[in-house]
């Protein structure tokens, strides 16, 4: 599996080598190696210490030094790569247009999970808020993982508007506790009445 994603990442990482003479070391080195941003996850330690296996698999198969790091959050990976602090990044869609738009990035691979090239996005609730149609979200307490999230915020915030819903009128709080699991942990521990993520977070 890893030597799979190992193999496309390394197409995308020939594409970056430069040529020509430059003052300092050559990109890909110890003294200047790959800075790849992942985003944030359930498990910033887990995410990390997966993304170093992956730099490590990479370097024995390419030689090309990778200094793997996880965002604080979505726009700080962002700016991240638009501030030429990284030289490549594993983003979700919404992050991915939001860096587009600003002209410093181009996709080169996509993720296939369980499958697919895409997931769903799902609004949790707690039995206790009576909650059973987005409309009735009006006047609830509401949590994302992140602002930039494409399944855990922005595609619902598109849902809520559809259904007549001004968000930021319309709910009480909407707060950012950071992963999709803390969204369900916060919807399940009463913190807050509903909260979006990807399907299906709860597992």
């Amino acid at each position: 599996m890893w030597r799979l994603i190992a193999g496309g990442v390394l197409l995308a990482l020939l594409a970056m080598m430069p040529s020509g003479c430059t003052l300092e070391p050559a990109l890909g080195t110890e003294g200047h190696p790959i800075v790849w941003v992942f985003l944030p996850s359930n498990d910033a330690d887990r995410l990390l210490d997966h993304a170093q296996r992956l730099a490590a698999l990479l370097r024995d198969v390419s030689g090309m030094v990778i200094k793997p790091i996880v965002a604080p959050n979505y726009r700080e990976g962002v700016q991240a790569l638009c501030a030429g602090k990284a030289h490549m990044g594993v983003f979700d869609p919404f992050s991915y247009i939001v860096a587009h738009c600003q002209k410093c990035v181009t996709a080169a691979l996509t993720f296939v999970r369980w499958g697919s090239t895409f997931h769903a996005s799902q609004i949790t609730v707690s039995r206790k808020s009576g909650i059973r149609s987005i409309v009735e979200l009006k006047g609830k307490t509401f949590c994302r993982s992140d602002p930039l999230s494409a399944s855990g915020w922005v595609i619902l915030l598109i849902l809520m508007r559809k259904e007549g819903l001004d968000p930021g009128r319309d709910l009480a709080q909407v707060g950012d506790v950071g992963t999709p699991l803390g969204v369900i942990q916060s919807v399940y521990s009463g913190l807050h009445d509903a909260g979006a993520t990807y399907v299906d977070a709860r597992e």
